[in-house]
């Protein structure tokens, strides 16, 4: 027995219009400008999955650190073969980081975990691990860093 499966592409659909639906920002056009969408653009799922991350990323940098990007609709309008798409997202609060304390036995002193951090009190977000890594190599730090050996193993 033989079975053939004959697939023929439809249209391509293209965004008409764009809308997000959110709390204000600051900046007032921070998700419109973190979301690489235009009208006119062809509707391809990994370019929307990629235009939210997008928006998720340029939320946590700009002090939205618990903004949810909720479920996208795209109604189709198959005679005109375009979609008209929204994005709704719960930008929660907007924060700044404060301080930090340890309580109960110390590991390590204030002092060190302050110099661990990645941010200082009042900053809207922390510099990510892979820019502080990027700084580094750009100083040439990465050469100079030494390990401490702990059970025969070499921890930098």
């Amino acid at each position: 027995m033989t079975a053939s499966l004959v697939a023929v592409p439809g249209p391509l659909y293209r965004f008409d219009l764009i809308r997000i639906d959110a709390n204000p920002t600051q900046p007032p056009d921070l998700i419109r400008n973190a979301l690489p969408l235009a009208q006119g653009d062809p509707i391809l799922a990994d370019a929307v999955l990629a235009a939210e991350a997008s928006v998720s990323v340029g939320m946590q940098e700009n002090g939205y650190p618990f903004a949810k990007i909720g479920a996208r609709d795209i109604a189709l309008d198959p005679a005109a073969a375009t979609g008209d798409y929204t994005l709704h997202v719960d930008t929660g609060d907007r924060s700044r980081f404060g301080g930090f304390r340890s309580d109960g036995k110390l590991a390590f002193s204030p002092k060190h975990v302050g110099e661990l951090t990645r941010f200082s009190r009042g900053d809207r977000t922390a510099i990510p691990y892979v820019a502080i890594a990027q700084q580094e190599e750009e100083r040439g730090d990465q050469e100079q860093m030494s390990g401490t050996p702990i059970d025969g193993r070499l921890l930098h």
